[in-house]
């Protein structure tokens, strides 16, 4: 498949709005599913708005311009002050997955973080998303930190936010 990356374009919204479903993969079944599409369309709109200047997004596209993917990235510091590039979202196609999309994705943050003099990509992923857990050990990202939840409750799998 013959695929480029490219800045987000104005008529990229409804392909990008329409893969908010692929970044709850493997949420936790405690998690309200609503609440956080509601979350993530709205922090998406923000930078399809241009409301949020630190964050950059990049489109996979097909040589018909279909959007196969897109990777939105922010420069942030970590706890420690160093600056780095965080991956808030990143998602494929399901009919494109598995033919380099998320590679090539990938690729161009390295690129963008390189050129902007920063040495630290980061990201977080769905504990039950093994399929992405999978891409991104197998493209050198390693576990830095490990997130435990206990929900207080009636039942473990009553939603929150």
């Amino acid at each position: 498949m013959d695929i480029h990356i490219r800045p987000l374009a104005p008529q990229d919204r409804t392909a990008i709005v329409a893969l908010i479903p692929r970044l709850l993969t493997g949420l936790a079944p405690w998690r309200d599913t609503h609440r956080w599409m509601e979350r993530i369309r709205h922090s998406l709109d923000a930078v399809l708005e241009g409301k949020e200047p630190n964050n950059v997004l990049l489109v996979a596209a097909d040589t018909d311009e279909r959007v196969l993917g897109f990777i939105n990235m922010s420069r942030t510091t970590n706890f420690s002050g160093e600056p780095q590039i965080y991956i808030d979202d990143i998602a494929v196609i399901p009919e494109a997955e598995g033919q380099g999309i998320a590679k090539a994705l990938l690729d161009a943050a390295e690129h963008y973080a390189r050129s902007a003099g920063i040495r630290v990509l980061a990201l977080d992923v769905n504990a039950g998303n093994t399929h992405a857990r999978s891409v991104y050990s197998h493209r050198g990202f390693l576990e830095e930190s490990l997130r435990l939840v206990k929900v207080l409750g009636e039942s473990d799998t009553t939603p929150l936010a």
